[in-house]
C-alpha cells in the first residue's frame, strides 16, 4: 500500500501538493491547477468525464470555451510539474497514481485492505476542510457528498476499532478510539454515549460523568437544546453510584446560579432596629447586676 510518488496531494483536512523529494509545494502551481488535481484525486481510478470537469471549473462558460480552457489547464499543469500527471482519453481524465499520490487514495486503499489503524492515521480531517474552490454549485454539491462519504467511512472504522478493543478486554484502547471518534462528530449523542460507556468499563466513572456534562454544555451552546434523555439518565445513574464515595456530590447538570448560591436572607429594617434595642437592654441589665454584686461585697468588708 506504500506508494513511491513524485508528488503527494493532501485533501483530508487541508489542500496542498508536496514534492516528495523536497517536502514543499511546487512553484508556479496556480489555484486552478491545484483544483484540477484535487477533483481528479477525489474521482479516483475511475476518473471523471471531461464534460463534468468543465462544468465544475467553468460553470458559466459555453461548451467550446470550457473545452479549450480545460485543454490549456492540462497543458500548463504538465509544464508546471515537469511531469505528466494525467491519463487522458477521449471522454475521461484521471490522475496517474505513479506521478501524483493522494491521502484520499491511501485512505480508501487502507480501508479496502482492512488496515483500519492505518486509515485512522491517514485521515487528517474532513475533505477539503475550510477550502473554497471555484464558485460552482455542482462542484460544491459533489464535494459535500464525497466529504460525507469519507467521514462516514472514517467513523465506521473508528467504531470497529473501539469495539474490537473492547472485545479483547482492552478497555483503555476502547476509550482512545471512542474519544477519537467523538472528535469527528462532537454533537453525536450516539458517539457521546459510546465514550461514556467505554469510560465506565475502564473504571473512570467520574470521567464518564464529566463527558456528559461537557456534551450537555456543547449541545446547549451549539444547538440550543438539552442533551439526549438517554445520556442524561445514564449520567445521573453514574453520578448516584459516586455519591457513596463522595460526601458532597456535584450535580450532573448545571443549575441556575440562584439555586446553587442562594442569597443570604437580610432581615427587614424594623427587625434590625428591634434587635439593637433588645441588645441594649440586655447590656444595661447585666451592668446593674454587676454593680449590685460589687456593692454587696464592699458592705461585707
Amino acid at each position: 500500500m506504500s506508494f513511491e510518488k513524485i508528488f503527494h496531494l493532501k485533501l483530508l483536512g487541508t489542500l496542498s501538493l508536496q514534492d516528495s523529494s523536497a517536502s514543499r509545494q511546487p512553484q508556479s502551481l496556480q489555484k486552478k491547477r491545484l483544483e484540477l488535481l484535487a477533483i481528479l484525486a477525489i474521482g479516483g481510478q475511475v476518473g471523471i468525464s471531461r464534460d463534468r470537469v468543465q462544468a465544475f471549473l467553468w460553470p458559466e462558460s459555453d461548451t467550446s470555451r470550457a473545452r479549450h480552457a480545460l485543454d490549456q489547464l492540462i497543458y500548463s499543469t504538465r509544464r508546471a510539474l515537469g511531469r505528466d500527471p494525467f491519463s487522458v482519453t477521449a471522454g475521461e481524465i484521471r490522475l496517474d497514481p505513479d506521478v501524483v499520490g493522494s491521502d484520499v487514495r491511501e485512505f480508501e486503499e487502507a480501508l479496502l485492505e482492512g488496515e483500519l489503524e492505518s486509515a485512522a492515521r491517514i485521515y487528517g480531517g474532513p475533505l477539503l476542510h475550510g477550502i473554497h474552490l471555484t464558485d460552482s454549485r455542482e462542484l460544491e454539491s459533489w464535494i459535500d457528498g464525497e466529504r460525507a462519504r469519507l467521514a462516514s467511512a472514517y467513523q465506521q472504522s473508528m467504531q470497529k476499532l473501539a469495539e474490537s478493543a473492547a472485545a479483547r478486554s482492552d478497555v483503555a484502547g476502547a476509550v482512545v478510539w471512542w474519544k477519537k471518534l467523538s472528535l469527528s462528530d462532537p454533537l453525536s449523542s450516539r458517539i457521546a454515549l459510546g465514550v461514556m460507556r467505554a469510560l465506565e468499563r475502564a473504571g473512570d466513572t467520574s470521567g464518564a460523568v464529566q463527558h456528559a456534562r461537557n456534551y450537555d454544555r456543547l449541545v446547549r451552546e451549539e444547538l440550543q437544546i438539552a442533551a439526549d434523555p438517554e445520556i442524561r439518565a445514564f449520567a445521573k445513574s453514574l453520578a448516584s453510584s459516586l455519591d457513596a464515595r463522595t460526601p458532597t456530590a456535584t450535580p450532573v447538570f448545571s443549575k441556575r446560579a440562584s439555586e446553587l448560591h442562594p442569597m443570604p436572607t437580610v432581615p427587614p429594617a424594623g427587625s434590625r432596629k428591634n434587635s439593637r434595642t433588645m441588645v441594649g437592654r440586655s447590656a444595661f441589665a447585666v451592668a446593674v447586676i454587676l454593680i449590685a454584686v460589687l456593692l454587696t461585697r464592699y458592705n461585707g468588708v
